[in-house]
């Protein structure tokens, strides 16, 4: 990787970095909705109960759905950066990839919120829908980038050469250790 596009990139992830950090205080900062820590529970007086996840979240909802999507692009910038040579189809897509996984990840915040207000009881193979979203979606759509990364390694992060030369450094300096 240039030197000019690792700057690049750094730049983008220190940003990524900088906007998490202000969406998390934001969300820090901001007042709690009535009953967000709990309630006395009816029954047993040494329990709190959550109430209704509407408004236990409020607005905070969305402000975590942001820090969620720039934790994702943060995610792809790390992964762009550790590519030694890249072609350009490789982070095409890896930013494909990327797309998949924050719409996946927005879908499930979607889906949640509907749930929570009622709208959508669906059940898929077994889970309810924002739990099979974020079993099958959040947390499937990860294996294609290992997939990718383990295909690809040795052209896109360590090639053969990068080995040789390390195996001549490695000689190199024992030599110069038994000199």
């Amino acid at each position: 990787m240039t030197s000019n596009r690792s700057t690049v990139v750094c730049l983008i992830l220190f940003g990524l970095a900088v906007g998490m950090g202000l969406v998390m205080t934001a969300g820090l900062l901001i007042e709690a909705p009535e009953g967000s820590s709990g309630r006395d529970h009816a029954l047993h007086s040494v329990m709190l109960e959550g109430g209704d996840g509407i408004e236990r979240l409020g607005n905070v909802r969305w402000l975590w759905l942001v820090f969620g999507l720039l934790q994702i692009a943060f995610y792809v910038g790390c992964m762009v950066l550790g590519l030694k040579r890249p072609p350009k189809a490789a982070t095409v897509l890896l930013i494909l990839f990327g797309i998949l996984y924050a719409g996946t990840f927005a879908l499930l915040v979607n889906v949640d919120q509907a749930w929570a207000r009622g709208d959508t009881q669906m059940i898929i193979w077994g889970l309810p829908l924002p739990t099979a979203i974020m079993m099958y979606g959040v947390g499937g759509v990860p294996v294609l980038f290992t997939l990718l990364y383990v295909i690809q390694f040795d052209r896109w992060v360590v090639t053969k050469l990068d080995l040789e030369q390390l195996d001549e450094l490695v000689r190199r300096k024992q030599q110069e250790s038994d000199a």
